[in-house]
């Protein structure tokens, strides 16, 4: 193993972010540098304050590092909203996903790194983040997935909700689970129907007659963007939003 105890400062001139790396440079008080990593020319450009590090060289085991940290995490409660520090809060709300699938899909991904990386700059700037997670998971969706399987809706259900409870929190976001909505659930879903009921009541619940994007596989209404969706894919045999 070779060690370096110092690095050769070189004369330049001063650009936007040069304190930057000037604070990460001085930061390396000891740098380890494995043996067979530098060719002959590579250690001639670590003499003279120069390196490159192959990546394949750096490997880590990032299961285990992501694992660790996490369960420091959940332990500490480090994401659970402090209801009493409400000074300066913020709401982070994200759409709960549909456990009318077995796994979560790479979309997912898509969808909550954004939103938590907004969530973590509001943390970062000193605000009390809120970042609830559920799952809406009444519907005919469920029903048309226990279909397909075979499995009850209710069984289907819950244990597609607890695989992906399992992936989400693998993600490391910043989800309060102590927060967590499963509309299936009858805590949840007796306060819509009292909802429905009141707006009913009031006459702004009714019934007519509309056109609609009408789905024969799935009996059901689509959204727009599903139908185009299904314009485009029309040539496939098989419903491109079926489950």
């Amino acid at each position: 193993m070779r060690v370096i105890t110092s690095i050769p400062k070189r004369k330049r001139r001063s650009f936007p972010g040069t304190e930057v790396r000037k604070s990460f440079i001085s930061s390396l008080k000891r740098i380890t540098i494995p043996p067979k990593i530098y060719c002959s020319k590579d250690r001639k450009n670590v003499k003279k304050g120069r390196w490159r590090i192959r990546e394949e060289e750096l490997s880590m085991d990032m299961k285990s590092v992501e694992a660790k940290w996490q369960q420091k995490w959940e332990k500490e409660k480090l994401y659970t909203f402090n209801k009493k520090n409400i000074d300066k809060k913020f709401y982070c709300l994200e759409m709960f996903s549909y456990p009318s699938a077995s796994k979560l899909h790479l979309g997912h991904w898509y969808n909550y790194g954004l939103t938590d990386s907004f969530a973590r700059y509001k943390k970062m700037k000193g605000y009390e983040v809120f970042e609830p997670m559920g799952f809406d998971a009444f519907g005919l969706p469920a029903e048309n997935y226990a279909i397909k399987t075979g499995v009850h809706p209710e069984d289907s259900t819950l244990q597609n909700i607890a695989t992906m409870e399992k992936q989400l929190k693998n993600m490391g976001a910043m989800f309060d689970w102590s927060a967590e909505i499963k509309t299936c659930m009858p805590d949840y879903y007796k306060w819509t129907q009292w909802l429905f009921l009141k707006l009913y009541e009031n006459g702004l619940a009714y019934r007519k007659e509309a056109p609609v994007n009408w789905c024969p596989s799935c009996n059901t209404v689509l959204a727009w963007g599903v139908r185009v969706q299904e314009l485009r894919m029309k040539r496939r045999k098989e419903c491109p939003h079926e489950l």
